[in-house]
């Protein structure tokens, strides 16, 4: 008899949420619900109320209890997601990881929260593979700078051991940068991330690596080229006028308006091939502008005009938020109008806001 019973309540226990409905049996469970909603533990109260029937002698007040939990968690999951996109905004990445995880583990089945941390890692991973790229780019550039050094070297002191050493090396960086870059081209196609296989290609096309790693870069090339031709078939109606409209402000010089206008196509339309090239040229011409902007403003600065000087550079943040060489100048700027407004300089003076 035992053994049966044992037979009929052993599958319950593996089919229900065990401690859940453990709880459910506990005689004090309002005081234990009690707890849970003082620690936010909704998740728990909820699953344990499920479990209750109508012939439980605290009933009425367990379902009271419950209606309150509702409320309770539908206000924190409220919170929780407000709190997660506000240091989502400020990029504060992790203080938002966290944010999410304390809400799943207070509230587990919350759909709100596990769609909005679905979409917060998403963004993360994106943001990180571009913080890669951004280190790619950077070491790029200093083995082209670096190049010509050695070179220079090795011209001088050509029978020197220590020299050769020194470039082979040099070389070898080179070819492991290309496979890294070849590789991100090579995922990126098969992930359909083509704009950032793009945006890899540009920055290895500008290395000299050994001749095999010139006809990988060569195949890939291709391949991405093949990729994009084929999706640019379907760009849609929406898209092509929004192209479109970008291309006229590009057109007039009108960069930021341009950017804007591209960033409001679907993800779908984004991944097109002629979009895609768009990007690339709308991105060499802002470069080339923010790049003459910065000279004008460094002939304004040199001529005394620091206040104009420094309203032009901070116009070019929205264009070029990862200049470090813009930021470096609206700094000293910032520092020179604010010694100008101490010593009560005759000038027109905007003070910049003090930074947080």
């Amino acid at each position: 008899m035992i053994l049966i019973r044992l037979c009929k309540i052993l599958p319950l226990y593996i089919l229900l949420s065990g401690c859940a409905y453990i709880h459910s049996l506990d005689d004090n469970l309002p005081r234990q619900i009690d707890v849970w909603i003082q620690n936010k533990d909704f998740g728990k109260a909820l699953d344990t109320l499920y479990y209750i029937q109508a012939g439980n002698t605290n009933y009425q007040q367990l379902m009271m209890q419950k209606d309150r939990i509702i409320k309770l968690a539908n206000s924190f999951e409220r919170d929780i997601l407000e709190q997660g996109n506000k240091h989502l905004k400020s990029k504060d990445w992790h203080q938002s990881s966290e944010v999410y995880e304390y809400g799943l583990n207070k509230l587990p089945d919350s759909r709100a929260i596990k769609k909005a941390q679905a979409e917060f890692l998403a963004k993360r991973a994106t943001y990180l593979k571009q913080l890669k790229l951004r280190l790619l780019e950077n070491k790029t550039k200093w083995l082209l700078s670096d190049t010509e050094t050695r070179n220079e070297i090795a011209r001088v002191i050509p029978q020197n051991y220590s020299a050769r050493w020194l470039m082979q090396d040099h070389k070898l960086d080179i070819d492991s940068t290309s496979k890294t870059l070849i590789e991100c081209v090579t995922e990126s196609i098969a992930n359909n991330e083509l704009d950032v296989g793009r945006q890899c290609l540009n920055i290895a096309k500008h290395l000299k690596p050994s001749p095999y790693f010139q006809q990988k870069l060569i195949e890939v090339s291709q391949q991405l080229e093949q990729e994009i031709e084929t999706r640019s078939r379907n760009l849609s109606k929406h898209g092509q006028k929004t192209l479109r409209s970008a291309k006229m402000a590009i057109a007039k010089g009108d960069f930021k308006s341009a950017h804007q206008i591209i960033n409001t196509l679907p993800e779908q339309d984004k991944k097109n091939g002629k979009v895609l090239a768009f990007k690339d040229e709308l991105d060499e011409q802002t470069e080339d502008y923010v790049g003459k902007a910065i000279l004008e403003g460094r002939k304004l600065y040199s001529a005394g005009k620091v206040q104009e000087a420094y309203l032009l550079w901070k116009s070019l943040k929205t264009l070029s938020p990862d200049n470090d060489r813009l930021q470096i100048l609206i700094d000293r700027a910032e520092k020179i109008l604010r010694k100008l407004h101490k010593i009560g300089s005759n000038q027109d003076i905007v003070i910049p806001p003090d930074k947080q």
